[in-house]
């Protein structure tokens, strides 16, 4: 899960890519079935596999990734997804699921 500086959340689930809940106003109490998805990113939408451990935000505001095929750099204003694989020098395309940290 990450909260991003506008208060955006976003779930990297095990097997439906992104999702990205609305925002909700500042103290609101929500019930979890009144949560709403406001963007769901997948394969289909770029990302090179829809199951997926972790999410990162860094200091330039992408979103990072790590997938069973590769990491992922996500630009949330464009929505365009660039992956990083063994090919770009990764040691490994698959990542662990509990096994992720940002320096």
């Amino acid at each position: 899960m990450n909260k991003d500086r506008s208060g955006k959340i976003r779930l990297a689930t095990g097997d439906a890519g992104l999702i990205q809940l609305r925002n909700l106003p500042k103290g609101s109490r929500v019930k979890n079935e009144e949560l709403k998805i406001e963007k769901q990113y997948t394969v289909k939408d770029g990302l090179s596999c829809d199951i997926l451990h972790s999410i990162y935000e860094d200091d330039f505001e992408y979103l990072w990734l790590s997938s069973n095929e590769g990491l992922m750099q996500l630009d949330k204003r464009t929505g365009q997804v660039v992956t990083y694989t063994t090919e770009n020098g990764l040691l490994h395309n698959e990542f662990n699921r509990i096994s992720h940290f940002q320096a």
